[in-house]
């Protein structure tokens, strides 16, 4: 919900989905779920909660079809997920292109909306206004450009659809999307979560820094929550770092320290409807590794239609492999520009196995850097 994780109002995580169709080139319609409630929300992207001083909670998103976008607060029961108040446009941004990405604050007396508008490339900007009332009329001035769109020049580009958060020392931090783009026009990694100091004064708008590979951080590191680290309540007991492609045939994966034995899908890498036998994790570094040792158990399925081996992929359009398909090794060479573009996925690589007759692969010691 684009919450900040660490924040002790913010909803834990838990029992929180959203959903989409499933083809990066469908119709988007959103649906929010907060379970076991029986929220269910409609054409509302972005959604943010804000809880007010008399114990108040709000939900505030994106509302309408983009690029025309309004942000469009109400106020809502947790416990039922009923709405308790009508939907108020509340802001429409400055340029009004795509405004979205809406969280509210209350600081000094006042209620301070900050919003990303322009799209998420080289126009992508945050700007905030402000309210005495959360149903506004709000204050707005052109220099509330809070982050401006970055110079082209920077490491760190499209920047943008954030969270403000303080730390124990009083300091704030911005934390948002952004891209790391080469001179050569490539962001490998798709779109990441980068981190930067703001600075608010009382009584006036925050000021927040551009975005920098290094960033001061004051005070020591606190430990993650525990329900971060593990997931559970599942037959699949696994660290969240492990990926699959679309939702898993549960049953067709077995867990055992640093060994994945898994039963092949039928469906290939290339569509988007049906899952597909496949563990991985998100790539971490530029200049890295990637490696598994993978063990067929059923040998007859070397005679068939067995694909099986490690695969960088994006999406169902973009990947790569590495394979045993019982023919023939092949190895490819594809540039890197190929698979970035104007798209917001960030690789996975992983382990996979695709066949028309069900076979058993075992995957040991999958690491990729």
């Amino acid at each position: 919900m684009g919450e900040s994780i660490q924040r002790p109002s913010t909803l834990q995580g838990k029992n929180v989905s959203a959903s989409h169709k499933s083809s990066q080139y469908a119709a988007y319609t959103v649906y929010l779920r907060l379970y076991p409630s029986n929220l269910l929300l409609l054409a509302h992207s972005d959604t943010s909660l804000f809880w007010d001083d008399d114990d108040r909670v709000y939900l505030i998103g994106s509302a309408a079809t983009a690029p025309e976008t309004k942000i469009r607060p109400f106020e809502i029961d947790l416990k039922t997920g009923k709405k308790l108040s009508e939907e108020k446009l509340l802001w429409e941004g400055i340029t009004k292109v795509f405004p979205e990405g809406p969280h509210m604050y209350k600081k000094d007396g006042w209620y301070y909306l900050l919003i990303a508008e322009g799209g998420c490339f080289a126009d992508h900007h945050t700007i905030m206004a402000r309210s005495k009332s959360i149903w506004g009329p709000v204050e707005v001035k052109l220099e509330n450009l809070v982050m401006r769109k970055t110079d082209p020049n920077e490491y760190i580009q499209y920047t943008g659809h954030g969270d403000l958060f303080q730390d124990p020392s009083g300091q704030w931090y911005f934390i948002c999307l952004g891209v790391r783009k080469t001179k050569e026009g490539r962001f490998i990694m798709g779109r990441e979560t980068v981190i930067t100091t703001t600075q608010w004064p009382e009584g006036e708008f925050p000021t927040i820094d551009f975005a920098k590979m290094d960033v001061p951080v004051k005070g020591g590191k606190q430990p993650a929550p525990a329900w971060l680290l593990k997931s559970s309540g599942s037959s699949l007991t696994l660290d969240v770092e492990l990926m699959h492609i679309r939702n898993p045939v549960e049953e067709n994966y077995k867990y055992d320290g640093s060994k994945t034995t898994l039963i092949d899908s039928n469906a290939p890498l290339n569509q988007s409807s049906e899952p597909v036998s496949f563990v991985g994790k998100r790539q971490r570094l530029l200049d890295g590794t990637a490696s598994v040792i993978l063990n067929v158990l059923d040998t007859s399925a070397l005679e068939d239609t067995l694909e099986a081996g490690l695969c960088y992929y994006k999406d169902e359009l973009r990947f790569t492999r590495v394979l045993l398909d019982g023919v023939k090794e092949e190895l490819a060479q594809i540039d890197s520009p190929d698979m970035t573009e104007h798209v917001f996925v960030g690789p996975v690589i992983g382990a996979f196995g695709t066949a028309a007759k069900e076979s058993r692969l075992e995957f040991v010691d999958l690491v990729v850097e």
